[in-house]
């Protein structure tokens, strides 16, 4: 039999998904913010920015009509990041545009794929996936071509 729910090793990670799941009523997004009140808050906010889920979570506080006080400073935190976010997908989309052009004056046929391109694809608002790289295919004989582009 398990401990209590808070003592099971992956419980800030079930809490971080919660309302991103699904939809939650009142009286669960009300049980939500009590649980998390019981839980360490820098812990659960380092989850939510090692696992990309601060912009997911800003859009599902600012909906609340009530939050936990400390949660209002994770907003300001959260708001500030996705100025951080933006800036570095603008850089990224540069990149991308200027890869583009040169992989095109030198004839390489190229693919972006994975987080750069799903987030223009998949996500309502880019800014829900933040991308560290920019993952680019080419083909095996044009590779070198490629990094001399």
């Amino acid at each position: 039999m398990l401990d209590k729910p808070s003592k099971t090793p992956f419980h800030m990670h079930k809490l971080a998904l919660r309302p991103l799941l699904r939809t939650l009523d009142q009286n669960q997004i009300k049980a939500l913010f009590t649980e998390l009140e019981s839980i360490n808050q820098d812990e659960f906010t380092a989850i939510l920015y090692r696992h990309g889920l601060t912009q997911l979570w800003l859009q599902f506080l600012l909906k609340q009509e009530s939050i936990p006080t400390w949660l209002a400073g994770a907003i300001k935190a959260f708001k500030k990041d996705a100025l951080s976010i933006a800036a570095n997908q603008l850089m990224q989309r540069k990149i991308l545009q200027d890869t583009s052009e040169a992989f095109k004056q030198a004839g390489i046929d190229y693919l972006v794929f994975k987080g750069a391109h799903l987030r223009h694809t998949i996500y309502d608002d880019p800014i829900h996936r933040t991308v560290c790289d920019i993952d680019i295919l080419v083909r095996d004989e044009q590779k070198l071509d490629a990094v001399k582009a």
